[in-house]
């Protein structure tokens, strides 16, 4: 989210300004897509939705806090529950740290996370789902159209003084050509 100055247009002598929120790409987004960007399966997104309960809302910052979550969960093993709670601490920190680090109480393991890398990894995925991802067209798929032949044979046109023009040589179609427009002249003549 990003703060835009606004000075007020009713009177422009005073220092009256407002401030409007502008949301840049967080308006608008599918389960697709960000189950895209997490990487996981839509069904992973509702489902960790459910268990969470989290509100069904499909946004970049849910998709960060998911994907994470997810990253927690498939490369340490964290129950999903445990895994959220630190994926919330680890975004909330400051963007000034480069990993994140949290260690157990009495000091004994620690589990670090590079914040730089994850962040980077996830605006790729993000790109991919923005850019490359169509949600799948409901009903049947269209049917192949049919083109040349096929098509004129399907719309009722008789091809078959097609196919036996192309079954004689160019010379003889090219003379078959010079006779009917010898006989049309002839009647355009014969008319007048």
């Amino acid at each position: 989210m990003s703060r835009l100055k606004y000075a007020g247009a009713d009177n422009e002598s005073t220092d009256s300004y407002c401030y409007i929120n502008v949301y840049l790409l967080d308006l608008f987004m599918t389960l697709g897509q960000l189950a895209m960007a997490i990487p996981a399966p839509p069904k992973w997104v509702l489902n960790a939705n459910a268990l969470l309960q989290l509100a069904p809302t499909y946004s970049v910052q849910r998709a960060r806090l998911l994907a994470l979550t997810r990253l927690l969960e498939q490369a340490i093993g964290l129950p999903l529950k445990r895994a959220h709670q630190l994926a919330k601490e680890t975004l909330r920190q400051p963007s000034d740290p480069t990993s994140w680090r949290h260690e157990s109480p009495d000091g004994a393991a620690a589990l670090v996370i590079d914040r730089e890398r994850f962040l980077s990894d996830f605006t790729v995925n993000l790109s991919r789902a923005r850019a490359g991802y169509a949600e799948r067209r409901r009903g049947r798929p269209p049917r192949r159209k049919r083109r040349g032949v096929a098509a004129a044979r399907h719309h009722g046109v008789d091809i078959t003084l097609l196919r036996e023009s192309l079954k004689q040589s160019p010379e003889a179609r090219l003379k078959r050509l010079d006779e009917d427009a010898a006989f049309l002249q002839a009647l355009k003549v014969k008319a007048s």
